[in-house]
């Protein structure tokens, strides 16, 4: 008599691959033949973990760590920085009424409709379920159930190296998840992310805990990390132990922001934010970021984020390159920052064995490009720019690096501030301004060619008053 048990292990791993977590746990339990058959299904699901930081969700973490077939499964935990918001609920009961949004196309159309009773009743009962979950984050927070338990679980799973993520869950709804961008209240995201990065790097310091990659907000989920709360934390943080989770880390990806709350300004002497051009490239705040990168001696993947945040100052990553050597990065990427030219080519010559570099929104705070491309590149022409003085090369460069690949997306020229275009691979140096792109891509075979690029003149088409406002003013989370 066939037996379903008898089928091949191809066909079974195939037929149980899309079933859920409960799905598979019932047929475990439903003999001992499906219970080992399924057992390398079963664990699979246990291979990430997230958390939210609630007594729940960190409960169920426990028990998983504590569990010996279970916890030598887990690979990686992503941790949430929730931020709970009742105002949609709270507008939906006072007015009655909710906005549906209808999309056609390209045409998004939103209405307003009445709510019906039950609708009400939900609303309501979503609301006192959210603040409830306001009050436990709090509580857990305050009583710093949040460390204690993190640290169990960390301590629990510290013999194998962990993968830690950063990701931001803005919750105005029960089981609906928003991205960073969805936050209207700035201060609160920034205590939200911070604490959240900071309890779980002190609950990894105190565990002994080995990370082998480390993703630190950005992305899809956007949020960044404030330098001014790490530069505080840091001090804490390596007196507890934090350089023996980061001594291993090959992977790093983390996006900060330079943003100080109006208390944290009054209390730092009374110190008015300042803007771009006032501001120091070796300040506290920033060399929190290199103090943090010199304890990742072993990275290979770094990927450096600058969150540009209104009314704040703007990202130097010049320390980087002083206090961080990092001599085993194999893949550079930069972002949405400040960097002089002597930053950059210490970057490069610190990490001959450096086989990527991704440049995107850099603004270069002193320097040429022209002296950056042609350590790049052996040859480097330029494509006719009318400001000369920015393409001198300095007869001192006489080593070029070798690099797999190269990436230069919307780069700016200092002391004008000026967009660099670049001129495509098949080197025509005729090309009208039509084929100049703000981004290229270069491979190792085509470096030799050397980089071609003009300065951009003029500006947009607008009002000089508008153009300066979304150069200053931008905010933006997640990546560029």
């Amino acid at each position: 008599m066939a037996n379903i048990l008898n089928m091949p292990p191809e066909l079974m791993e195939h037929t149980v691959h899309d079933l859920e977590l409960t799905d598979v746990r019932n047929l475990r339990l439903s003999c001992r033949g499906f219970c080992e058959k399924l057992s390398h299904r079963f664990k699979t699901f246990f291979v990430h973990q997230t958390t939210n930081l609630s007594q729940e969700s960190l409960r169920t973490l426990v028990e998983i760590s504590q569990n010996v077939d279970l916890a030598s499964c887990v690979k990686s935990i992503t941790i949430l920085a929730t931020i709970y918001s009742t105002t949609r609920l709270d507008e939906i009961i006072e007015t009655g009424t909710r906005r549906v949004v209808e999309q056609t196309g390209m045409i998004t159309c939103t209405t307003t409709v009445n709510c019906t009773q039950e609708e009400l009743e939900v609303a309501k009962a979503d609301r006192d379920l959210i603040l409830q979950k306001i009050a436990d984050q709090e509580h857990v927070q305050t009583a710093g159930i949040d460390i204690s338990m993190l640290g169990i679980i960390f301590h629990n799973l510290k013999p194998v190296p962990l993968a830690l993520s950063f990701e931001v869950n803005i919750q105005k709804d029960i089981d609906v998840r928003r991205p960073a961008r969805f936050c209207s209240d700035l201060p609160q995201l920034w205590r939200c992310t911070s604490h959240t990065f900071i309890a779980a790097m002190a609950a990894v310091a105190q565990s002994g805990l080995a990370l082998s990659s480390l993703h630190v907000y950005g992305g899809e989920w956007g949020g960044a990390l404030s330098l001014h709360d790490l530069h505080y934390a840091l001090p804490q943080l390596k007196a507890e132990g934090i350089t023996t989770a980061l001594t291993s880390l090959q992977k790093l990806y983390i996006c900060v922001a330079p943003y100080v709350t109006e208390e944290d300004s009054i209390e730092e002497d009374n110190v008015q934010q300042v803007n771009a051009e006032e501001d120091s490239p070796n300040d506290e705040h920033h060399m929190a970021l290199a103090e943090l990168l010199s304890l990742a001696s072993s990275v290979e993947e770094l990927d450096v984020h600058g969150f540009n945040v209104r009314g704040q100052s703007v990202i130097y990553l010049d320390s980087i390159a002083q206090k961080a050597p990092l001599h085993r990065l194999k893949k550079c990427t930069l972002r949405g920052a400040y960097i002089e030219e002597d930053s950059i080519l210490q970057i490069l010559r610190n990490n001959p064995q450096l086989n990527s570099l991704y440049l995107k929104r850099i603004v270069l705070a002193g320097g040429s490009w022209k002296n950056v491309f042609t350590y790049l590149a052996p040859v480097c022409t330029s494509a006719g720019s009318s400001n000369p003085a920015s393409h001198e090369i300095d007869s001192s460069l006489t080593v070029s690096c070798k690099l797999d690949v190269v990436v230069l997306d919307s780069l700016y020229s200092s002391p004008t501030g000026r967009l660099l275009r670049f001129l495509q691979e098949d080197g025509n140096s005729n090309a009208s301004l039509g084929f100049l792109h703000h981004r290229i891509e270069i491979h190792s075979t085509d470096l030799c060619r050397g980089i071609q690029y003009e300065i951009l003149q003029g500006r947009p088409k607008g009002s000089a008053a508008l153009y300066r406002w979304r150069n200053e003013n931008k905010i933006e989370f997640g990546p560029f």
